[in-house]
Parts: C-alpha cells; sequence; structure tokens
C-alpha cells in the first residue's frame, strides 16, 4: 500500500522493532522497498519485549535520527522519534511520536504535559520545515492549540476518524501536522482492517 502511494516518509506506532531474534521485524517488513532510513524507538511497556515502540522510515537517507524520551513518563515510557534530511536545500525534521491515552493520571502524569514537551523539542528545533506525525490519543482537537504555528491534516473542518474500534466516543485520534512553510496539499485516510487505526496520510508542498 505505502508503495503503491509513493509515501516517502512515514511512522508507525505499537510495532515491533526488533532487529534480531525470534520476534517477526514488523517494521522492517511493512516499510517501502526504496526505503533508504529505518528509526527504530522502543517504549517499554510493562509485559512487553524489548522490541516494541514506535518506528519511522524514509526513503530519503536522513542525515541524523534520534529518539527522545518524552516526559513525562506516564503509564509507560512514550517517546519521540526524529529524523532530520537535506532535500533540494531545505532542512526538514520529521516527528514520529504516540502520547498517553491517560489526560490525568497517576503522580500528575498527563498527556497535556506530554505534548507541551513534544512542542518545547519542537520549536527549539532549528530546522525550519517540520513535520510531526502520530497517534496523539487526544479527546478534543483544542488539544493540538499547544502546537502554535502548526497546520493539521486531520481538523473539525475535516475529520478522520481513524481509529476503528468504538470503545471510545472521540476516534479522530491520528494527525500529520506542519509547520506554516508547508502547505498540506491534499489529506487522506484508507479505511483497511490491517490495523485498529487506519492509514493517514498527505501530500505536502515545501516552500
Amino acid at each position: 500500500m505505502l508503495d503503491t502511494l509513493g509515501v516517502q516518509m512515514g511512522g508507525f506506532q505499537e510495532v515491533v522493532t526488533t532487529e534480531t531474534g525470534d520476534l517477526k521485524d514488523t517494521l522492517r517488513n511493512i516499510t517501502p522497498e526504496s526505503t533508504q532510513t529505518i528509526l527504530r524507538s522502543p517504549a517499554l511497556l510493562g509485559g512487553s519485549n524489548d522490541g516494541y515502540g514506535i518506528g519511522s522510515f524514509s526513503t530519503y537517507r536522513a542525515l541524523r535520527t534520534e529518539t527522545i524520551k518524552v516526559q513525562p513518563e506516564g503509564e509507560e515510557q512514550r517517546v519521540l522519534g526524529k529524523m532530520e534530511f537535506a532535500i533540494d536545500g531545505k532542512r526538514i525534521s520529521f516527528y514520529n511520536t504516540h502520547v498517553s491515552w491517560l489526560y490525568v493520571g497517576d503522580k500528575g502524569f498527563c498527556r497535556d504535559r506530554q505534548l507541551a514537551f513534544v512542542n518545547r523539542i519542537v520549536q527549539n528545533d532549528p530546522n525550519p520545515y517540520k513535520i510531526i506525525v502520530g497517534d496523539f490519543n487526544i479527546e478534543d482537537y483544542a488539544e493540538y492549540d499547544v502546537f502554535e504555528g502548526f497546520t493539521c491534516a486531520n481538523n473539525p473542518e475535516n475529520p478522520y476518524t481513524s481509529y476503528t474500534t468504538e470503545d471510545q466516543p472521540f476516534r479522530n485520534l491520528d494527525n500529520i501536522l506542519v509547520t506554516a512553510n508547508i502547505d498540506i496539499v491534499d489529506a487522506a485516510m484508507i479505511e483497511k482492517d490491517l490495523s485498529d487505526h487506519n492509514l493517514l496520510f498527505a501530500d505536502l508542498l515545501l516552500h
């Protein structure tokens, strides 16, 4: 599907990211054939294997990659994956994350503080072009207001119900956010039973 769509950058959540061992390397198996960069960002969850986490990929070769532990930790260690690129003379940062489903949790752990942490990291990034993707587990679009200066592909005027399981009323959990110097030319969602989330993708134009 990704090859057919010509996806050049993407992020997965709740994926097995191990490179060795008995577990199937899901991330390697589901990225496009032309992938040049894979970023494995383990996020340890109680009772899970060491390979559980999020994964990012690109058909471009990254200048550098990094995994940042999101604070506060919450019910599991959430992470933020970052890939940096130089494409046509433009410096681009691509972020992928999966923040807590708990808005307010024990010991003060909550999603709004995690989103604020991610925002601080991104805002302090000197690269002018920035893209953030992920499962944000939001309960209201207003939670994206923390990302000042960003445009959302999934928004109240153009909503995508990406979470397929009807165990919560708000299911528009996944999004693609871009800085003002990037146009979202088009966005779409593909409904398949491959996961409990549908694939959300966008065609972007960098000024």
